[in-house]
């Protein structure tokens, strides 16, 4: 942790069992650690008895306990506190997910925007070639008509050929008859 203070961290789990092996408190330092971990009455006996400041604190301590009343306000004024910072936690927990959920659907709202204006180029661009499809459907259809016309043409030419060749076998007939 990154402090402006210098802070030493003591376990008083550990510092409590530390304790209970050397029977003893060595100095101040180690009384006021004793008080913060230790509950045995033997324990707040031996402090009050070396270091009377301490009996103060703990007759405070007693009588803050025996008041039971006291004692719930207390909790209770401490439980509303942890509540009302639960309340709170909670509903920053879920602002947070509502901007990620709206920053997610914004998002989701543009890439679906571009995908709409990608199928309108694609729709603009189909329309296009229907365009040029039904003017070579036209210009298919034009020469399809064309076509009928020669081959009708065609046919008609060949009916007249035909015609004029039983006409020259008519004639060659006649002439030869005629010799």
């Amino acid at each position: 942790m990154n402090l402006l203070e210098e802070y030493v961290f003591v376990p008083l789990d550990i510092l409590k069992e530390i304790v209970h092996n050397k029977e003893e408190i060595g100095n101040q330092l180690e009384a006021w650690l004793a008080f913060f971990c230790m509950d045995e009455p033997e324990w707040i006996l031996k402090l009050s008895e070396n270091y009377p400041q301490f009996r103060e604190m703990y007759e405070e301590i007693y009588e803050m306990c025996r008041n039971l009343e006291r004692v719930m306000q207390m909790y209770s004024k401490e439980l509303q506190e942890l509540d009302s910072n639960t309340v709170q936690y909670m509903i920053d927990e879920m602002q947070e997910t509502i901007n990620q959920k709206n920053n997610e659907i914004k998002e989701q709202a543009s890439q679906l925007s571009e995908k709409d204006r990608e199928l309108k180029a694609q729709a603009a661009k189909l329309g296009e070639k229907d365009k040029e499809l039904a003017a070579q459907a036209s210009q298919l259809s034009q020469k399809d008509e064309k076509i009928e016309e020669q081959a009708v043409q065609l046919s008609q030419r060949d009916d007249l050929i035909a015609e004029l060749q039983s006409q020259i076998r008519e004639m060659q007939k006649h002439l030869s008859e005629q010799q």
